[in-house]
């Protein structure tokens, strides 16, 4: 691949170098492209093992990245709120004032069938 009129540089092994900018303006130009990846590295002048590496890796910074997004999503959504439990009172009692002044307390709900059973069988004032 030429960058403008001159080759791009190479190690001594022959491996072709380009910056971390370079490598993620070819990546956006295969994004776009219709090639197969063999066809688009030949055609910047990359081996295609190297050029396959590049995809992997961007894939995975890509991958870390939306995973710290959706964590930093749920962060900001879940809140906590304080919370003790409410002691109950030790005894309900109900109670039932008839005529007359008499008063009938239920304090258990296994008192309320007897209750019941009573008030049919008083007399209508």
């Amino acid at each position: 691949m030429q960058t403008g009129a001159r080759l791009l540089p190479v190690d001594q092994n022959g491996r072709v170098l380009m910056s971390a900018a370079q490598r993620s303006a070819i990546l956006a130009e295969f994004a776009t492209s219709c090639m197969t990846g063999v066809a688009f590295a030949a055609h910047v002048g990359v081996k295609y093992p190297t050029f396959a590496g590049w995809i992997r890796q961007d894939r995975a910074v890509r991958g870390a990245v939306r995973q710290l997004r959706r964590a930093e999503q749920v962060s900001q959504r879940v809140s906590f709120v304080e919370a003790a439990p409410v002691q109950a009172p030790t005894v309900n009692i109900l109670e039932v004032e008839l005529p007359g002044g008499a008063k009938l307390r239920i304090t258990a709900s296994s008192q309320v069938s007897l209750a019941a059973e009573l008030l049919r069988r008083l007399p209508p004032c």
